[in-house]
């Protein structure tokens, strides 16, 4: 297992530096919208939230990112780790789900690991960052990033809006949805 497995990390790593690249031009959603003037929603669990509909595409796209952070994007959804936010390479997929909603299944799993989305539900040191296009279904008052709880209720996360997109801080992983109230 060590010679082939050694070569395997390698690959990853290779493969996650050239996708890592390709995201670094610093065009995307993510470093266009959390910006210190952008207004910021924070609801309770207890308010009453609803999933926005749209349609996702149903895309799965994964990277492998470290501790110098990096992101990874597909049809405008992108997931921002920024540096330290985990301290070993680690694998990020973000699954746009077919549910007539915006939403997402987010995972992120330690490399040699045999238990799926071991980090995500950890949690992470410094809290990532998920942008989910909404391209102007609903008004950007009250936009937020719901967690999907496992009970169903939607509970907001810290969130901005800012040209056609909400943008959430994520302490762990699991299902988030774009959501208003």
């Amino acid at each position: 297992m060590g010679k082939h497995s050694s070569w395997f990390r390698r690959g990853l790593l290779v493969v996650a530096a050239i996708g890592l690249a390709a995201c670094a031009d610093g065009s995307g959603p993510a470093d266009r919208l959390l910006q210190p003037k952008a207004p910021v929603a924070a609801k309770s669990a207890h308010h009453s939230l609803t999933k926005v509909a749209g349609e996702t595409g149903g895309f799965t796209v994964s990277g492998m990112i470290n501790r110098q952070g990096g992101s990874i994007s597909y049809g405008g959804y992108t997931l921002v780790v920024p540096r330290n936010s985990v301290q070993h390479p680690t694998v990020f997929t973000l699954h746009a789900l077919s549910s007539g909603y915006l939403e997402v299944e987010l995972t992120a799993t330690s490399t040699g690991s045999w238990t799926p989305n071991d980090i995500g539900l950890r949690g992470f040191s410094v809290p990532v960052q998920l942008s989910i296009p909404v391209d102007g279904a609903v008004q950007a008052d009250g936009l937020v990033v719901a967690w999907v709880r496992p009970d169903g209720e939607l509970e907001a996360m810290p969130s901005t809006t800012a040209d056609g997109v909400v943008t959430g801080r994520l302490t762990h992983f699991s299902q988030y949805t774009a959501a208003t109230d």
